[in-house]
């Protein structure tokens, strides 16, 4: 049996992403890290269906997943890195709230997640990333 949400249960999109920001840890992080292959495949969809703004927050997300500010991170996260993970976490769900298989609109929530996150960061791509490698 499926349970529907209720007006009074649904949460916007600023509460999803600042409740979850909440758990994220630089380890979490880190872990996400691990996973460049999935946020370069999900770049050249971005890109094959013109989402600009969801392309430049997937690369932002490989910048910082891959630099040395994430590497050398303790303790809890900065604001602006946990909401940053929290979108790179939804992007690698197996589920999401629009599959992303369906054509045109498939990224739709993908997008509306990653664009909050820069809005509410603004800093987050003002910021220059330390390549590990």
């Amino acid at each position: 049996m499926t349970s529907l949400i209720t007006p009074e249960q649904a949460v916007s999109i600023d509460e999803y992403i600042a409740e979850r920001s909440l758990k994220m840890s630089a380890e979490q992080m880190r872990r996400l890290a691990r996973h460049l292959k999935a946020f370069e495949r999900k770049a050249e969809q971005a890109a094959a269906e013109h989402r600009f703004e969801l392309l430049r927050g997937i690369h932002l997300m490989v910048d910082v997943l891959s630099s040395r500010e994430l590497a050398v991170q303790r303790g809890p996260l900065p604001a602006d890195l946990a909401e940053l993970a929290v979108a790179a976490d939804y992007l690698l769900k197996g589920f999401d709230l629009i599959p992303d298989s369906l054509a045109q609109i498939g990224l739709s929530d993908d997008e509306w997640i990653v664009t909050r996150v820069m809005q509410r960061n603004p800093g987050l791509a003002q910021t220059t990333w330390t390549p590990l490698a």
